[in-house]
């Protein structure tokens, strides 16, 4: 039986140096939705989803923080999931919508 994970994976979105760069940082969740414990050896990786334009681009990231890089301008929606050790995929993260400006 596969224990679904809790909704408890926080999105957080900074912008960096450049208008189209971001630090993407996470609080990994400690607890599944049934309330059992979650250790942080069972998480797998992270799944960002950047909706932009109609499409979808997944990022997979290891570790509770990466680097981002967003070429097209416009508003990008950004969704993370946490998957553990045996592929279950968590609920949605909030949902950060970011704005890249057009560059000069």
């Amino acid at each position: 039986m596969k224990i679904r994970l809790l909704l408890s994976t926080l999105l957080l979105i900074a912008p960096l140096s450049f208008a189209a760069t971001y630090n993407v940082t996470f609080t990994a969740p400690t607890t599944r939705e049934s309330g059992a414990p979650l250790a942080a050896s069972e998480i797998k990786h992270y799944e960002l989803l950047d909706s932009y334009g109609g499409s979808v681009t997944t990022y997979v990231i290891y570790g509770s923080e990466s680097t981002i890089v967003l070429v097209q301008p416009g508003s990008h929606t950004l969704t993370a999931y946490t998957v553990d050790s045996d592929d279950v995929k968590s609920k949605p993260s909030n949902t950060v919508i970011v704005d890249v400006p057009v560059s000069a």
